[in-house]
């Protein structure tokens, strides 16, 4: 049967993620591009609603300006004060009258009065240039050939007297009629930097001011202008036009009493344009971002209690049997871990009872070794000392019944240093002279906590296999403290192991597979790894041919 192809597992995190961008990202590009489509065409709207309000109102406050310095100069043109200056040249109370109507305004300029000839009898700039002053004495001579007529132009003006820097203006002459007559003239200025600032104060992006030819009397934007300073646009709809090649929104209205007509524009926003693709991308990049970051926010929050219980479990492989306090707030989750934490209570308690009985299993095991040994030096003893064998009975006796007591836990190593020198005793009971030992336990390692007779097997080893290669045998016990483990040696002299058999004993040890015949050393050693685990146990120190060193390390615990 053939086999199946598998594809590699994907995590639950990229799993919903994957789905929350398949299923959501073609809605939101669709609700993006709608929200842009509607965009365009409100932006559009406003835009052209807002620059023809600005017009409107821009224009009614142009008109509120020139109908009040007409009117103000049609009423002095009839006042006798005017009749006065031209009759005896006293100008001082015209002057005042200027002063008293300029500070009631919003919006100052400059006022001339010429006489029947056109000559200059006051103004309010002194040292007024002629090529300025002439300006006004040839729309004066258009108002008298026009039947004394209030006339009006745009006019250009020089704004410095050491170059030829011109700017633009509009004036306004009223002449004074007497008996059907011009008698002088009254004419009023208004500057073309007054203008922009009046009218930038409106807000429009870009304002035109022209008179009836479509000459340009102010504006803020010298693109406006053609070669014949005139504001000439290309428009090609109601409210759109194009200015050297820029498109704009246009509003248009005439100043009402005036020859004057004001123009309003806003740059056009459209989306095909280069800065309308630039926005669009802008905009979707933004959404696309928003869209991304908010979908793995989602994705980490869903897979947050599945994540919790994964870390659960790798928390449970290094053998950690603490309970797992959740912070999901999801009732479902909440449930999973108050059954994985019972759970793991249940499989701690088990390991506990498991690890107990093996315990009990290795330390039933040194018994027999034990006392086949002892009842071995026994049996000869008691035909040859009867004293020395009565004492090897007591203490057989002392030390049956100390292994014997029921499981209560462990012992301190000074308590069992107490029947570990009854054992070693009984050694030297049967070995004599041939056996010499030495047990060494500093003050602070007799509070340690360790198991019964957990040295006996390594000291019986000494004497079982060192007789093997010498007559006479020393073994050395030394027991301390090294910061917070307690380190036990067993030495002897008893010649050590071949290479070969060091190493099939520490495969055996590392393994957890006894193959050898060390039973002591082995139990020994997994007694310590199943209470305390790594790296506790025992190590081998092999002096071939002079002795071994069994080392024995495991927390030092009161």
């Amino acid at each position: 049967m053939p086999q199946t192809d598998r594809k590699k597992p994907t995590s639950f995190r990229r799993l919903v993620f994957e789905l929350s961008v398949r299923n959501t990202l073609i809605p939101v590009l669709v609700v993006v591009s709608v929200f842009l489509l509607f965009y365009n065409l409100y932006t559009q709207h406003v835009l052209v609603r807002r620059n023809a309000e600005l017009c409107e109102n821009s224009c009614r406050r142009m008109q509120a300006i020139c109908r009040s310095y007409t009117g103000y100069l049609e009423g002095l043109a009839l006042s006798d004060m005017t009749e006065a200056v031209l009759n005896n040249g006293e100008t001082e109370a015209l002057y005042e009258d200027f002063y008293r109507f300029l500070n009631t305004q919003n919006y100052r300029g400059t006022f001339y009065l010429l006489d029947r000839s056109k000559a200059l009898i006051a103004s309010l700039n002194s040292g007024e240039s002629n090529t300025n002053v002439n300006s006004v004495r040839r729309l004066a001579n258009r108002a008298e050939q026009n039947g004394n007529a209030i006339m009006s132009e745009k006019t250009i003006i020089a704004i410095s007297y050491t170059s030829n820097e011109r700017s633009r203006a509009y004036t306004v002459v009223v002449p004074v009629v007497r008996d059907h007559e011009a008698k002088g003239f009254l004419a009023y200025r208004f500057y073309e930097q007054g203008l922009e600032a009046f009218l930038n104060a409106e807000g429009a992006q870009i304002f035109v001011l022209t008179d009836r030819n479509g000459g340009i009397i102010a504006s803020n934007a010298e693109m406006a202008a053609d070669a014949l300073d005139r504001f000439v646009p290309e428009v090609t709809s109601g409210n759109h036009c194009t200015v050297r090649g820029e498109k704009y929104y246009i509003a248009s209205k005439a100043v009402s009493g005036t020859e004057l007509t004001l123009y309003t524009l806003s740059r056009q926003i459209s989306f095909i344009s280069g800065e309308g693709i630039a926005l669009i991308l802008l905009i979707l990049a933004a959404a696309l971002l928003s869209y991304l970051t908010y979908s793995r926010s989602l994705a980490r929050r869903i897979t947050e209690p599945v994540d919790e219980v994964l870390e659960a479990i790798q928390q449970l492989k290094t053998g950690d049997f603490t309970p797992t306090e959740s912070i999901t707030k999801l009732a479902e989750f909440r449930q999973i871990f108050d059954e994985y934490n019972s759970a793991i209570r249940q499989l701690d308690k088990l390991m506990e009872t498991q690890q107990s009985l093996k315990i009990r299993q290795l330390e039933a095991q040194f018994n027999p070794h034990f006392l086949y040994n002892v009842l071995e030096t026994l049996k000869y003893t008691i035909a040859t000392d009867t004293e020395a064998a009565q004492d090897i009975v007591l203490r057989l006796s002392h030390l049956m019944r100390y292994a014997a007591k029921p499981a209560e836990g462990e012992v301190t190593l000074g308590e069992d240093m107490v029947y570990l020198e009854d054992y070693l005793a009984l050694q030297k009971q049967r070995f004599l002279d041939r056996l010499q030992y030495s047990l060494g336990v500093t003050e602070e390692a007799k509070d340690a906590k360790i198991f019964r007779l957990l040295l006996q097997p390594l000291i019986e080893n000494s004497i079982k296999y060192g007789y093997v290669a010498r007559q006479n045998i020393s073994v050395d016990v030394r027991c301390r403290v090294e910061g917070d483990d307690l380190v036990m040696t067993v030495e002897d002299n008893g010649g050590g192991m071949t290479d070969e058999r060091l190493e099939e004993i520490q495969n055996a040890l590392s393994s957890g597979v006894n193959a050898t015949n060390c039973l002591g050393l082995f139990n020994t050693h997994q007694m310590i790894k199943l209470k305390y685990g790594d790296p506790f146990g025992l190590t081998l120190a092999n002096r071939e041919g002079e002795g071994l060193t069994v080392r024995v390390v495991m927390p030092f615990m009161r």
